[in-house]
């Protein structure tokens, strides 16, 4: 970000970020950053990081998921209430690819310990 000086007073808004790899963006373009007042400026470099819940509880993005037992014997209710970085729909989503690329690895290893 290099917001240039300003007359008025401003929030300069996560729209106004740019990256060199175009998949990489913010969550949503409204989301204030710094306010900034007659005569100031801001330049700003940032880097964004992938992290794992494993790591530390800041990269969840699930808050609550809740796995409840109905009067069916093979039926299950799964409640995720995301934090808003991801919806529900994309927490599944990457679970489970998250999982199956877990299995495969786990698979590979029993199959070399079976050489």
């Amino acid at each position: 970000i290099d917001s240039g000086d300003t007359d008025t007073t401003r929030s300069i808004i996560s729209s106004e970020l740019s990256s060199e790899d175009q998949t990489i963006k913010p969550v949503s373009d409204k989301i204030p950053i710094v306010q900034i007042a007659p005569g100031q400026k801001v330049k700003l470099e940032a880097y964004a990081r992938l992290g794992r819940g494993t790591t530390h509880a800041k990269w969840n993005s699930a808050n609550v998921s809740v796995l409840t037992h109905t009067d069916k014997p093979d039926e299950f209710i799964l409640t995720v209430e995301s934090t808003g970085a991801l919806s529900p729909e994309q927490i599944i989503t990457f679970g489970v690819d998250e999982l199956a690329s877990r299995l495969e690895e786990f698979k590979q290893v029993i199959t070399e310990l079976k050489a």
